[in-house]
């Protein structure tokens, strides 16, 4: 059970060591606030999960917000509150609120997500990244979103930017809302259908 900065921090420590701790299951019982980072521009926050080690568990924001989210890695790739989740892994009912500023892959709630589920969830986070950016997921490659809300803007400098996902295969999108996408080149791309 997550109610504080510290146990949400610790969470995401032991979810990237990796092996048994990717699928950890957690349940947030409180808002949260994360704490302020230390330097003017810095970054309070590691994505939990990466690219060769997604997470894999179920994580239950139980209608709470994380905010103040500060991420602030604009050469680093897999960027977000999670930085990858897998086949295995669910994100639901979590609001994260903040900025996240990342290379490639880059998301409000989610990098890169392989196949993951994502329910229930609301960005209010302003992202800013090069090729796949996304108010909701950065690269989101057969995973499925239902009921995922971005409100945050999304600004893109590479291809493939989107208000819910930057880019998209084949996944299934449920009622939601964006705004404020910003795309400085030629594609600016929601990847949007909507379940029967």
């Amino acid at each position: 059970l997550l109610g504080t900065a510290d146990k949400l921090s610790l969470f995401a420590t032991l979810v990237n060591m990796g092996g048994i701790y990717l699928k950890l299951n957690a349940t947030m019982t409180a808002n949260i606030t994360l704490p302020t980072p230390t330097e003017e521009g810095g970054s309070n926050w590691t994505p939990i999960g990466t690219n060769q080690s997604p997470y894999a568990g179920t994580f239950d924001g139980a209608g709470y917000t994380v905010e103040g989210l500060a991420i602030n890695h604009p050469d680093d790739n897999e960027q977000g509150f999670f930085g990858s989740i897998d086949r295995d892994g669910t994100v639901k009912n979590l609001t994260v609120a903040g900025s996240v500023k990342g290379h490639n892959s880059t998301g409000g709630i989610v990098g890169y997500n392989n196949y993951g589920t994502l329910t229930t969830c609301i960005s209010q986070v302003a992202v800013t990244g090069t090729f796949s950016t996304g108010g909701i997921v950065g690269d989101n490659n057969y995973g499925t979103l239902t009921t995922c809300i971005s409100t945050g803007t999304v600004t893109g400098t590479g291809d493939n930017t989107g208000g819910i996902a930057g880019s998209s295969n084949y996944s299934l999108f449920n009622t939601h809302q964006q705004q404020g996408v910003r795309r400085p080149g030629r594609l600016c791309r929601p990847h949007v259908r909507q379940l029967p």
